[in-house]
């Protein structure tokens, strides 16, 4: 929990270089200790769970030491306003509270869906599950395309309203609008044009290979539909205003749901990755009608 902190700590001003040198130290750490455990120690799964914990450990103690250590730290440290209690005031408390429980609700509709989605690819086979759950792990690999451009217009908004910068808010917003448009089209094109040796990497079973196919182009439009609702992400939250999140994701939660009961009997697995689009189409466009009340903050 404490490393979530920092890492939001260190995001929220703009040090990027930082967090990810604090993401990369702590990875290898596991993977070294993980290796030594298991392979040298022969501590199995005991020592999986040790390594993951000594590095989960030592990253925070690092982040610690990058926090205490930075100049703004130093600064407000001898400005003389560490208001310790201001951090505990009804008001502060209920924000940061509203704020987890809209971001809560989001991610648990996302689980939900996936868990729903899961649970009917199992009913037409181990072998379409397994074709499946191969698209789904692309599908995670396109989102991360997006992922940079987020965190980069939460950085950037969270500056804009702090500063009270309407021109630069407005800016955020419009690169926000271009580069999903690019990466969307981008990404869609790369997965066509190397679908087959991407595929191929997940696992060497012709049989499942094969029933992924029919369905590339469903992940194909797959960028284009969730690409607004995950850069917007960051965007409303780096003005820390999720109720457009929560409320995107609950409609998005329920169009998923008659699609699916609706597609999946006519359509098959056709039906089910409709669904699935219908509900990434979902979470851009709820989200995105937010964007005028959001300018008006």
């Amino acid at each position: 929990m404490v490393n979530y902190v920092l890492l939001g700590w260190l995001m929220g001003l703009s040090r990027v270089k930082a967090t990810l040198f604090l993401q990369i130290t702590m990875n290898v750490i596991n993977m070294v200790l993980a290796i030594v455990f298991t392979q040298m120690m022969h501590w199995n799964v005991t020592g999986v769970a040790s390594a993951t914990l000594i590095a989960e450990a030592l990253a925070c103690i690092l982040g610690l030491v990058l926090v205490f250590r930075s100049s703004i730290w130093r600064e407000w440290k001898q400005s003389g306003q560490m208001n310790w209690r201001g951090w505990f005031g009804a008001s502060e408390l209920k924000s940061v509270m509203a704020t987890n429980l809209d971001l809560m609700i989001r991610t648990a509709c996302l689980l939900t869906m996936f868990n729903l989605f899961t649970a009917r690819s199992a009913s037409f086979g181990t072998d379409q599950l397994a074709a499946n759950a191969i698209l789904l792990q692309i599908h995670y690999i396109m989102a991360y395309f997006f992922d940079g451009f987020a965190n980069a217009s939460s950085i950037m908004t969270g500056q804009a309203r702090g500063a009270g910068d309407r021109k630069m808010l407005q800016r955020v917003i419009h690169l926000s609008w271009f580069w999903t448009l690019v990466t969307s089209i981008v990404t869609g094109g790369l997965y066509l044009a190397l679908k087959e040796p991407l595929i191929s990497l997940f696992t060497g079973n012709a049989t499942v290979i094969s029933l992924t196919v029919p369905y590339n182009g469903w992940l194909a439009v797959f960028p284009l539909a969730a690409g607004l609702g995950l850069v917007f992400y960051g965007v409303f939250t780096g003005m820390t205003v999720t109720y457009p999140i929560r409320n995107s994701m609950l409609i998005s939660l329920l169009c998923f749901f008659i699609a699916l009961f609706w597609c999946v009997p006519q359509y098959g697995n056709h039906g089910l990755w409709l669904s699935f689009i219908v509900f990434a189409l979902g979470r851009s466009l709820f989200l995105v009608i937010y964007l005028p009340r959001l300018q008006r903050i």
